[in-house]
């Protein structure tokens, strides 16, 4: 008798850690219930879709769509009525389930939601959530493989006979429509989505050269993309990248035409092994050296690597610990990654050393530092931009983020007009400048070496060690960290 009371008491006590309150008698109301246990809540769905009669369940399923979106709702409770919804078996119902759930999955963020759908999807063989998987499968989501993410399986299961990365590449070329009401451009989106994943996925852009020359010209798209590679030797990788093309091949855009006139004939001389992993990045510093730095222009990478070792070699350094919590740690000299580096790499790096050192870009760097530090609502930064012209040949231009765009002094929102403005620059930077001794945040954080890939574009990221000193870090969109040392505040 002890022994069973004890278990009484325990199973009370359990259920009351377990969620309070009790249940109302309405399944809709319970379903609802913060305050009741998920399992009460899970309970409560299925017992309001199993006793309603077919002329309810469409206010009911009105009633629990709120729930299966909100990010509030417990993952459990929202799994629950997709898995409900998917039930369904009056088509009218189905159908309307599965074009909520096309919509919810390229911007749900919980993994085991994510799940959810893929198995639905999966089980139905429901073939038109091509583009929302490319989407959803498109979002980098940390230690989880590519190989083994639930989207991939899923469309591995509805185009059996089609590798996932041409399933990308399908959808980036004929992306879904969008409707006569539509609240936003999900066509473009879902385009820069697939582009983006086949840079993860085809990470040299090998593949979609070749698929790229097959393709049918029937999208203005693929002919900005042809004729890209056919002046400029490049593909966009990332998705942001195809913004970039298309500012840059707009007939209106008489800036950049000029700019195209004069970096087209240079890139079209360039040797087989100068042209080896060129990427958009690297025409106008290629542009500018071949105008202003001959000798660096004419020589081999090793040359070229032998100059930057050079100007590196005496300067100081800031060591970063394994324990920062601000970053993953990655190794930051140029002896860790000169072997990855392209002639291009080298010579854009050697270009934005020259630019940080140029006449006057101490001063303009400070003063744009000393506004930040009076600024705590968010970080500051801008692009460089090269001249031709020896006294003064690089600007550090600043962009302010917007009021909206402002998180806080520890990110960095660049606003659309400083990548509109960026089309033709050498660079990206900003600070963490928060303090002068600000070691701890030096270097590229993790979602600054996201927005470098997302863009195609090489960053700095100028951090506080001591008053009146910065350290200054170069970051790729592959990855590749390169510590350029100090600069000191000039008297």
């Amino acid at each position: 008798m002890r022994h069973t009371l004890l278990s009484a008491l325990v199973l009370a006590l359990f259920a009351g850690c377990s969620g309070s309150g009790e249940t109302s008698g309405d399944p809709l109301v319970d379903a609802r219930n913060d305050k009741l246990a998920d399992w009460r809540r899970v309970d409560a769905v299925r017992e309001a879709w199993a006793n309603a009669d077919p002329t309810r369940r469409a206010g009911i399923r009105e009633s629990l769509k709120d729930q299966m979106w909100s990010q509030q709702t417990p993952p459990e409770v929202r799994i629950a009525i997709i898995d409900t919804f998917a039930g369904d078996t009056d088509p009218t119902g189905l159908a309307d389930t599965r074009n909520e759930l096309r919509g919810m999955l390229p911007v749900e963020p919980d993994r085991e939601v994510v799940s959810a759908i893929c198995r639905k999807i999966v089980a139905g063989q429901w073939t038109e959530f091509g583009p929302a998987l490319v989407r959803s499968y498109a979002r980098e989501v940390e230690k989880v493989p590519d190989e083994k993410r639930a989207e991939r399986i899923a469309m591995q299961s509805i185009s059996p006979s089609v590798p996932p990365e041409r399933v990308a590449f399908d959808v980036f070329l004929h992306p879904p429509e969008d409707g006569t009401d539509a609240p936003i451009k999900l066509r473009e989106r879902t385009r820069q989505a697939a582009w983006d994943l086949l840079a993860r996925l085809d990470p040299a852009g090998d593949q979609r050269r070749a698929w790229l020359a097959a393709a049918a010209p029937d999208e203005p798209v693929v002919r900005d993309m042809r004729r890209l590679l056919a002046e400029l030797r490049v593909v966009p990788i990332s998705g942001g990248e195809i913004a970039w093309m298309t500012s840059l091949l707009d007939s209106t855009n008489t800036a950049a035409s000029a700019w195209l006139a004069r970096a087209t004939p240079v890139i079209s001389s360039l040797r087989a092994d100068q042209a080896e992993g060129l990427r958009l990045r690297h025409i106008e510093p290629i542009r500018w050296a071949s105008a202003n730095r001959s000798a660096w222009f004419g020589a081999s990478r090793s040359e070229l690597l032998v100059e930057l070792e050079a100007r590196l070699k005496d300067r100081s350094f800031r060591e970063r610990g394994e324990t920062s919590s601000f970053k993953r740690p990655v190794p930051t000299r140029l002896r860790d990654w000169s072997k990855q580096l392209s002639w291009a790499d080298v010579l854009t790096i050697l270009a934005v050393d020259e630019a940080i050192h140029a006449p006057g870009a101490s001063a303009a760097i400070f003063t744009q530092v000393d506004a930040d530090q009076r600024d705590d609502s968010t970080e500051y930064g801008g692009i460089i931009t090269l001249r031709d012209d020896p006294s003064a040949f690089a600007r550090f231009v600043l962009y302010m983020p917007r009021g909206s765009e402002r998180a806080g002094d520890r990110r960095f929102f660049a606003p659309q007009e400083m990548l509109d403005a960026g089309e033709l620059a050498l660079a990206h930077y900003h600070f963490h400048v928060q303090t002068w001794r600000n070691s701890d945040f030096a270097g590229p954080s993790v979602e600054d070496l996201q927005f470098a890939a997302r863009h195609g574009r090489t960053s700095l990221v100028l951090s506080g060690i001591a008053e009146g000193e910065l350290n200054i870090d170069l970051y790729q969109p592959d990855g590749v960290v390169i510590d350029l040392g100090m600069i000191e505040r000039e008297e």
